[in-house]
């Protein structure tokens, strides 16, 4: 038999032939040769006579990287934020997404967290926190030349999860300072010239009386002016050998 394509046989030759899936009919313009083609990555056809692959649509990735047939959504934790994607992205740390077919993911919201990549969900940093609102994401920033503790979204693990500015840390809880205590954050806590608390204890504040408030200079708890006895009730004593 003599085709019209201008091949000569039995069977139907390719050009006249309708494509298996993942290829495409090169069927257009003036130097089309009418042979099935492979789609390219990212790319799907269901074959028969398409002169073109499709891509996939954002939120999906094809199947295989070459001919393939299928666009598959991306399954919860990943994401595509282009067309003709062959792969999908896992979320990355601080981002999570619940769902299948996400074009992005979604920032961890302050007082969460998420520690590893392809989270469907973000951590809770308040869950067994007596005062919840003295608690969350935290992280240290320089503003106006000045390093300060503000609220963090996006937080990437636990390391973030701390008491809130105006706030300190005893025994895990997070409790408000007092008069005489500067808490910039993270439950760090220390004392106002003029006051003394001990370490074990720095929510329980004394203030320094009298004409030596000098003796009370303030800085980390349980901290007294030189040759003053720190185990003292606010540093009144004296060091041994020492007035």
């Amino acid at each position: 038999l003599h085709w019209v394509s201008g091949d000569v046989g039995w069977m139907l030759p390719e050009a006249l032939s309708g494509c298996k899936p993942g290829f495409r009919k090169d069927a257009e313009g003036p130097n089309a040769t009418r042979l099935c083609i492979e789609c390219g990555p990212g790319t799907i056809s269901s074959g028969g006579t398409v002169p073109t692959c499709a891509p996939c649509p954002a939120g999906k990735a094809a199947n295989t990287m070459r001919q393939a047939t299928a666009c598959l959504e991306c399954s919860p934790g990943s994401y595509s934020s282009v067309s003709g994607s062959t792969a999908c992205q896992a979320c990355s740390k601080g981002d999570y997404f619940p769902g299948s077919g996400g074009t992005q993911c979604l920032q961890c919201e302050t007082g969460r967290y998420a520690d590893s990549e392809g989270s469907l969900l973000c951590k809770s940093c308040v869950d067994g926190q007596l005062r919840r609102g003295l608690y969350s994401t935290i992280a240290k920033v320089r503003i106006e030349g000045e390093e300060k503790w503000v609220t963090a979204p996006r937080a990437s693990d636990e390391s973030f999860c701390g008491c809130l500015p105006g706030a300190y840390n005893i025994s895990g809880e997070c409790k408000a300072c007092g008069t005489g205590m500067a808490c910039e954050g993270m439950g760090i806590a220390t004392l106002e010239p003029g006051y003394f608390a001990y370490p074990e204890d720095p929510g329980f504040v004394f203030r320094c009386h009298g004409r030596q408030r000098s003796r009370c200079p303030g800085g980390p708890p349980g901290t007294c002016a030189e040759g003053r006895n720190s185990s003292s009730v606010a540093c009144t004593a004296c060091e041994e050998g020492k007035y």
